[in-house]
């Protein structure tokens, strides 16, 4: 009876675990993991994944003067509709050697924040706002970038796909 019971929980865990990762697949080039399943809908935001992007939001939150921000969140997306979504119009995030189609998580917070760079004249003023938003690469999670305003995104988070609280 024993026996049965750790081969029906191992069983579990491994279905649970093919089943998400047949919701991601690899890339044909090996440069990016697409964010459709094989039905074509929307791939909600992998658990493996949600720690790691908890600490860099958490981080770049802190950086930014809010140590706990309102709201976080987090959407599997790509490069390009990630760049339109977070801050349009912001030439910092839009970088030319990244393929539109490569998979990104945009993070959305919604806090106090106050953007410090190391490279700002003295005495000029910190730019502040109430929307952080972060592009992270899917693969590696390196932050390819990041947008501070203080208006919400024109276009919300929610409509690029399922949208994962991920809050400290």
């Amino acid at each position: 009876m024993v026996a049965r019971a750790r081969l029906h929980k191992f069983g579990g865990r491994n279905g649970r675990a093919a089943s998400a990762a047949a919701t991601i697949t690899g890339g044909g080039h090996g440069h990016a993991r697409r964010l459709r399943d094989r039905d074509g809908g929307r791939v909600p935001l992998p658990a493996s994944a949600l720690a790691i992007l908890r600490a860099i939001a958490k981080n770049a939150a802190k950086t930014n003067g809010d140590w706990r921000p309102a709201v976080v969140t987090a959407v599997p997306t790509t490069h390009g509709q990630a760049v339109s979504c977070a801050t349009p119009g912001d030439a910092g995030l839009a970088d030319r050697d990244v393929p539109d189609d490569t998979p990104v998580y945009l993070v959305t917070m919604t806090g106090h924040f106050t953007g410090d760079e190391p490279g700002d004249p003295a005495g000029t003023t910190a730019p502040a706002g109430r929307y952080l938003s972060l592009v992270v690469n899917a693969r590696s999670f390196w932050v390819m970038g990041s947008g501070l305003s203080r208006k919400p995104p024109t276009v919300r988070p929610a409509t690029l796909g399922p949208v994962t609280n991920i809050a400290w």
